[in-house]
Parts: structure tokens; C-alpha cells; sequence
């Protein structure tokens, strides 16, 4: 009896003393310790008080795969082996329910769990006791210790095992959700930071409607801290004025794999308020090739809405498959919002723009639009040292055309003069301006005085070859007057270039109408007339 009490108490002294030293390392490693290497000296610990030598801590994250939280007994290059696997494989064969209870492994080259397969290979262990990590309802993971051939852990080392398992699980969740607050707090303050520079841009119009859109796809990027982000439009007339935006990739790899993402994904988004998530897999199971190359899993996507229309989708690209957090929804939602508001301000600023600088009955650029760009043009000249041409040009007789056909049918003309004969006459980069009435000015950038006797003897015989249908009537007798003036030649201010150009069409129609003439030959006519 008295041999029995001494053992007895032996038992409890070495228990206490055991718990004792865990709780000393606990305390030592203090509240800003890595929780990798908290988890790692408490069991070195534990196991250094039970006698064992080798050991694995398996945690579930929010896939519901194992991860490696720490590995006491493997070298450093095995247990970095273990932290490559995937957490989906490490899962495979493990029970996920709470019931899970205490076992022994006794073949575990065999076992059918891969991790428990991974650790007997890389830390030189035949046998293992496999303890569930218990939070509550929920099944956290596991920790697994090593074992010699033919030991068998005394029951209260079992006890004493489940317990510092109990409390390993309430470390990691405590860890994990200290993280996650800490990565919450990270982005919300960079949420606030990247909507703050969205709000600021959506005020400056003169940003561009493209650099707003990549602002908001930076700042998805940024925030979600994931590395491509990518702006698909629908609607019909956005796509006609902006373009598709896709920050983070900068090789043609990158913006293949990323475009493929976008267009696996967009297709799919058909509800406001949707969520599509989508491995970039093909119907095998196997990474689509583009996706392959650069390490691309998956793609999400919601929809950019305005009033209840789906008018574009906003995209992440991930290098990982894990599922986005509620908050990073709500961020990505958000996000997706101010790409519109984006867009439609932009697009109402350009509408308001094009009233300020375009004619509203024929389309091109009206007076003010003219002297801006005249004068902006000039300025450039000034410093290239080239020429520029200016074309001044108005309809013969069309005082009679709205007498007898009427004012409408007028337009009507200078709609079909301007649509089908000035505009496609022109480069892009010159310029076809309403400056008042039936006349129109022409600016032609680095042209001389016979370039822009060319376009304008094309635009002249154009005009008397065609016959304008008004009111199922062929109109056919048409003709233009133009005139010609070269800076620096004519003229060295817009006001001088337009009154040489505007002389030289006097003469052109004083002479007979339907005639080019330059600002020279105005000059001389006139001379002599005098």
C-alpha cells in the first residue's frame, strides 16, 4: 500500500513538474511571439517532459485543409518540405469531425493519410499517436508525436497530450484570429487610403476615364493584396469609348493568363450581386495552360451594376486557391461600385465636353473649339519649325438651296458635306471646324501651301461630283469655294492666318466660284485689281 502511495505521488510530482516547465516556456515567449514559434518551443517542451523526440501540428484553415503550424524532430530542410505540400493533400484520409478521438498510427509508411505518410519519411518515425485538436464543436486539426517501436505512452502522458492539444488549438485560433484582425485593420486603412485617392480622382475630370479605372484596379489589387486585378465593360457604348483594365502583369505571359482568367470568369457573372469563384482548371482537373505558366489558380469576379444592369465585371487573379473573406467581398463590391460611378462621371463629362466643343448640327469641332486648337497648334509649329495649313471653305449659292428647299434641307447638306466629304478628307490629326453659317475652316497640321492645294482640289471636285438626295431628290448641282493660307507665310497669329485664308475664299468666289485659291495668289489678284 505504502509502495503504491509512493508511486502514486512519484506520478504526481513528475505530472506537476511536467506542467510546470510548459507553463514557464508559455510565459517566457510572451504576447508578441511568432505563433510558429510558440507552437514549436512549447512542444519541444511537452515532448522533452514525456520523453518523446518528434512531433507535427496540423491546424484546419478556412478550406478545411491541414497546414503545417509546426514540425519539432524533422530537420529544417524536411519540415519545409512539409509546409510545400498543399494543405488539401495534407487533409486527405484525416476525420474533420469534433468526435474524432485519441489513436496510435502503427504503420504509418502505409497509413492512408499522405501527411502522416510525409512524416514518417522525413523525420524517421514508424509509429505516431494522433491527438485531435478540439475547439469546442469544431475540429481544429491535430497533433501528432512520433513513437518508438513498441512503446506505450502511459495513460496520463495521453492525458497530459490532449490537454496541451486543448490548449494548442485555443493558441492558434487566438493566433489566427489576431492575424486576421491585424490583416482586416491593414486593409481597411489601405480601403481608406485607396477610396480616398478614387474619391479625389473622380472629382479631378481631367484625370482620364482610363486612369480612374486603373486606380480602382490598383487599389483592388493593393487591398485584397493579391497580384492582378482586371476591369471588363459590357456595355456597349463604355466599350466603344474605354477600354478593358488589367494592372500586375507586365510580361505578355502575365496579360494572356490574367486575360484568359477575365474571360473564363466575366461570362458567368449573369445575377447583380453575384459572386463567381473559378478554379483555372479544364474539365480534367488539370491548370489551363496560360494560367499554368505564370502559377495563376484562380479568378474572382462580381459584377459592376447600374440600375440593376450588369454594365462591366471587376476580377482579382490569385496565385492561391483560397476562398475570399466576407470583408474582402464587401471590399470587392465596393470596389466594383466605384468603378462605375467612375466610368458614368466620366462619360457624362465627356458628353458635357463634346456640347462645349462640338457643332450640335453637323458634328465637328465649332468656333471655340477652332481657336483653341488653332492657337495650340500655332505654338507648336512655332517650336518644330513646320508648316500649317489652313482651309477655309463655304457652299456656293446656299442662300438659294434654303430658299427653295427650305432651312432642314439646308442642314441636311451640311451634314452630307461634312460627313461624307470633309471628315473622311482629313488625317486624324488635323482638324474639320463649323466657323459659322455654311463656312467651315480646315486646320491640316505640318502642311505646306501644296499639300493643302492637293486636299483641297480633292475636297472640290469631290463635292461638284456628288448629288445630295433631299427629299427623294437628287440635288447635284453643289460646289464648294475655298480658301488657302500657310503659316508662317499668310500669317504668324490664328487671327492673321484666318483673315488671309478668309481673303483668299472672297476671291475665289468675287472670281467665279467653285476655285481653290491661296492667300498669294488673293494678294496679287487683289493688287492688281486695285
Amino acid at each position: 500500500m505504502t509502495q503504491d502511495l509512493q508511486e502514486r505521488t512519484r506520478s504526481l510530482n513528475e505530472q506537476m513538474r511536467r506542467l510546470a516547465a510548459l507553463s514557464q516556456t508559455s510565459q517566457g515567449l510572451g504576447k508578441d511571439s511568432e505563433p510558429g514559434a510558440m507552437a514549436e518551443a512549447i512542444l519541444g517542451v511537452s515532448l522533452k517532459a514525456l520523453g518523446l523526440d518528434t512531433a507535427l501540428l496540423l491546424a484546419r484553415n478556412e478550406a478545411n485543409g491541414l497546414e503545417v503550424r509546426a514540425a519539432v524532430g524533422a530537420s529544417g530542410k524536411a519540415a519545409g518540405q512539409l509546409t510545400r505540400v498543399s494543405p488539401v493533400k495534407l487533409a486527405e484520409g484525416f476525420a474533420d469531425e469534433a468526435t474524432a478521438g485519441v489513436e496510435i498510427a502503427e504503420t504509418l509508411a502505409s497509413d492512408a493519410r499522405r501527411a502522416l505518410r510525409l512524416f514518417a519519411e522525413l523525420a524517421g518515425v514508424e509509429r505516431a499517436l494522433v491527438v485531435p485538436l478540439i475547439r469546442g464543436e469544431r475540429n481544429a486539426g491535430y497533433l501528432v508525436t512520433g513513437l518508438a517501436p513498441g512503446y506505450a505512452l502511459p495513460q496520463q502522458d495521453v492525458e497530459l497530450l490532449q490537454t496541451i492539444a486543448t490548449e494548442m488549438a485555443l493558441m492558434i485560433e487566438n493566433a489566427d484570429l489576431r492575424k486576421k484582425a491585424e490583416l482586416q485593420s491593414h486593409r481597411l486603412d489601405q480601403a481608406i487610403i485607396a477610396l480616398e485617392k478614387i474619391s479625389q480622382a473622380l472629382t479631378a475630370v481631367t484625370v482620364g476615364t482610363d486612369n480612374l479605372l486603373r486606380a480602382v484596379a490598383h487599389a483592388t489589387s493593393e487591398i485584397l493584396d493579391v497580384p492582378y486585378a482586371s476591369l471588363h465593360l459590357r456595355k456597349a457604348a463604355w466599350r466603344q469609348q474605354f477600354s478593358d483594365v488589367i494592372v500586375g502583369a507586365t510580361t505578355r505571359r502575365e496579360l494572356a493568363a490574367v486575360r484568359q482568367g477575365g474571360d473564363v470568369a466575366t461570362p458567368r457573372v449573369v445575377r447583380p450581386e453575384q459572386l463567381v469563384e473559378i478554379d483555372l482548371v479544364d474539365e480534367r482537373g488539370e491548370p489551363l495552360p496560360l494560367a499554368r505558366r505564370i502559377g495563376l489558380q484562380r479568378t474572382v469576379a462580381v459584377p459592376m451594376c447600374l440600375a440593376g444592369e450588369i454594365v462591366g465585371v471587376l476580377a482579382v487573379h490569385m496565385k492561391e486557391p483560397r476562398p475570399l473573406e466576407r470583408s474582402e467581398i464587401r471590399v470587392l463590391q465596393t470596389l466594383a461600385n466605384q468603378a462605375v460611378i467612375a466610368i458614368e462621371n466620366a462619360a457624362a463629362y465627356e458628353r458635357t465636353k463634346e456640347l462645349a466643343t462640338t457643332d450640335a448640327m453637323t458634328g465637328v469641332a465649332n468656333h471655340r473649339e477652332l481657336e483653341t486648337y488653332l492657337d495650340r497648334e500655332l505654338q507648336r509649329a512655332r517650336k518644330t519649325k513646320e508648316p500649317l495649313a489652313i482651309i477655309m471653305c463655304d457652299v456656293d449659292h446656299f442662300k438659294a438651296i434654303n430658299d427653295s428647299v427650305g432651312h432642314p434641307a439646308g442642314d441636311k447638306v451640311l451634314r452630307h458635306l461634312t460627313r461624307q466629304i470633309l471628315l473622311p478628307a482629313m488625317r486624324p490629326k488635323d482638324l474639320v471646324a463649323r466657323y459659322g453659317g455654311d463656312e467651315f475652316v480646315l486646320v491640316l497640321r505640318g502642311a505646306d501651301s501644296r499639300a493643302a492645294v492637293a486636299v483641297a482640289e480633292r475636297i472640290r471636285r469631290t463635292v461638284a461630283g456628288q448629288a445630295v438626295m433631299l427629299d427623294g431628290k437628287a440635288v447635284s448641282n453643289l460646289s464648294l469655294s475655298l480658301g488657302i493660307a500657310v503659316f508662317p507665310r499668310d500669317g504668324d497669329s490664328r487671327e492673321a492666318l484666318v483673315q488671309a485664308a478668309d481673303q483668299a475664299l472672297y476671291v475665289a468666289k468675287r472670281t467665279g466660284r467653285n476655285r481653290v485659291v491661296r492667300s498669294d495668289e488673293a494678294s496679287a489678284e487683289t493688287h492688281l485689281a486695285s
